[in-house]
């Protein structure tokens, strides 16, 4: 972060100057206009306001290849901010692709016939927090891991018959926080004059460990309303114990406590032995 002082000029206005590094990599000179958002204790100044920009852009898609990379070109201009999606000629997979679609936030399809499906995102990526998204996400993970444990206490609770399914939609409301989450990361990476790099990366490890997470809680559900439980108490006892731990894992990253963490890390071997004996 560079220093720079208030210099003032005339009576009533004050004027900064702009390191000529970031003019340079955004191609401005003299006469060129800037767009100042007060933010408060921070002023946004930005080149391209009211500009098309290379994220704007729109994508079109072939909708005779297969879903699965209709997926994937869908989720990846959706993470790199591109605007509008165009997909050509759906025909048969319009249900499928609709779902797709449907399953990303704020994405939404403006147009739908036989020849095309398009979809037009409205975000305000200046509006997305990404701590929120964290905390969001971590609210459902650990209303699953109290659900499979609730479960395993009650065996005869409507609960556990249908905790599979409700397992997997949660997991899905994960997976769609997690990749706006890493959507709202890539646009920051590409703005750093805003952002801390190493931060924006430690934010991308985070959320893919929670998505993971929620994927191994869905799998442990759908496993204990198949199994026949003759070992329930040492399946309750992991599982109390992956809750408990998962809570205090959660405590320590919010307080951002080093030593807490550094003595909770001391602890995996023993707590890995001590489960191996069940």
């Amino acid at each position: 972060m560079e220093q720079r002082k208030l210099i003032q000029f005339g009576t009533n206005s004050f004027v900064v100057s702009i390191p000529k590094k970031w003019l340079s990599r955004n191609n401005l000179g003299k006469g060129d206009p800037l767009y100042i958002q007060d933010l408060g204790s921070s002023l946004n100044i930005r080149s391209n306001i009211g500009k098309p920009t290379a994220d704007q852009r729109e994508i079109h898609i072939d909708g005779t290849e297969h879903i699965e990379s209709i997926k994937l070109r869908i989720l990846t201009a959706y993470i790199n901010n591109i605007r509008r999606i165009i997909i050509m000629n759906p025909q048969e997979q319009s249900g499928a692709i609709r779902s797709i679609l449907h399953g990303v936030i704020a994405l939404e399809i403006v147009e739908q016939t036989p020849q095309v499906i398009v979809a037009q995102d409205y975000l305000d990526m200046h509006q997305i927090s990404v701590k929120e998204l964290f905390r969001q996400v971590d609210v459902i993970l650990r209303s699953m891991l109290a659900d499979i444990n609730h479960a395993l206490t009650e065996p005869a609770s409507p609960r556990r018959s249908r905790i599979g399914a409700d397992l997997t939609a949660r997991d899905q409301d994960i997976n769609r926080l997690v990749v706006l989450a890493l959507r709202t990361i890539t646009y920051r990476l590409r703005n750093l004059e805003e952002h801390d790099p190493a931060h924006l990366l430690k934010q991308w490890e985070a959320f893919y460990t929670l998505e993971k997470t929620g994927d191994e809680v869905k799998r442990i559900g759908r496993l204990i309303t198949q199994a026949d439980l003759t070992a329930k108490q040492d399946i309750m006892y992991i599982l109390k114990d992956i809750e408990e731990l998962y809570t205090e894992i959660m405590e320590i990253h919010y307080l951002s406590d080093k030593e807490a963490a550094y003595r909770l890390a001391a602890k995996k071997a023993q707590r890995m032995e001590r489960l191996q004996h069940l």
